[in-house]
């Protein structure tokens, strides 16, 4: 159902009208994208730096990722080593 009208003073206001309400919408949607775009970008910075001063934590207790102590408190020979049991039979007492 389409409604016309003759009047071209109406159909002036109306596409004037139509403009500024499409106009609006085009600035509210900048807008809110924006705004969405600093919310991920504040979120993202903040959950990194916590990452980082986590992994700064367990670095500093000598607990990182690779399990090994910190580079400060590795000082002196590393020596390498390897440690057999026997193996205790089924004769034998613990």
């Amino acid at each position: 159902m389409r409604m016309s009208s003759t009047n071209p003073l109406l159909q002036v206001v109306a596409i004037i009208g139509g403009l500024l309400l499409f106009t609006a919408a085009l600035f509210i949607g900048a807008f809110v994208f924006l705004a969405m775009i600093g919310i991920v970008i504040i979120g993202g910075t903040v959950m990194s730096l916590r990452l980082w001063w986590l992994r700064r934590q367990l670095r500093q207790h000598g607990q990182g990722q690779t399990g090994q102590p910190h580079r400060k408190q590795r000082q002196g020979m590393i020596i390498e080593g390897e440690v057999v049991r026997p193996h205790k039979g089924r004769d034998e007492k613990p």
